[in-house]
């Protein structure tokens, strides 16, 4: 039987570490670049758009379920990490969500449905499909509204 020895380092754990091969495929799918023309144009420069839609799909990844999450995964040295450093408040993302008009988002949702086809496609091919579940929470729910 092998004896475990705990040792004290001297460096932040997160349990989010994982998130780091989301940021790979962000980097590498150019994603900020091809969703542009579809985001709010805001005050802000256009990349902290893109930082902030970013943001929001790693806290969904990170089992984000509603804005006022942001406030604790924003004290995770991994979720900080993989945001390039940069937090938001639940209100500002809650701001920028509203800023969306109809035609916004159903631009965006038509990039980002092409880019998750392109994504399948580059890595499987021609079989029958592939589901990326970046919300995945282990309760159920059923109904029109939540």
């Amino acid at each position: 039987m092998a004896n475990i020895k705990f040792e004290e380092i001297d460096k932040a754990l997160s349990s989010h570490g994982g998130l780091a091969l989301v940021e790979r495929l962000f980097q590498r799918s150019n994603l900020s670049r091809l969703v542009e023309g579809t985001l709010p144009a805001l005050k802000s420069a256009a990349a902290r758009s893109a930082q902030k839609l970013k943001n929001l799909i790693m806290g969904l990844r990170a089992g984000l379920h509603c804005l006022e999450d942001i406030n604790d995964l924003g004290k995770d040295p991994g979720f900080v990490e993989v945001c390039d450093k940069t937090s938001y408040t639940p209100k500002t993302y809650g701001d920028f969500l509203r800023s969306f008009e109809n035609l916004q988002a159903k631009q965006l949702n038509q990039c980002l449905s092409k880019q998750s086809y392109d994504l399948r496609s580059a890595t499987l091919g021609k079989q029958p499909s592939i589901t990326i579940d970046l919300d995945s929470t282990p309760n159920l729910q059923y109904g029109k509204k939540i």
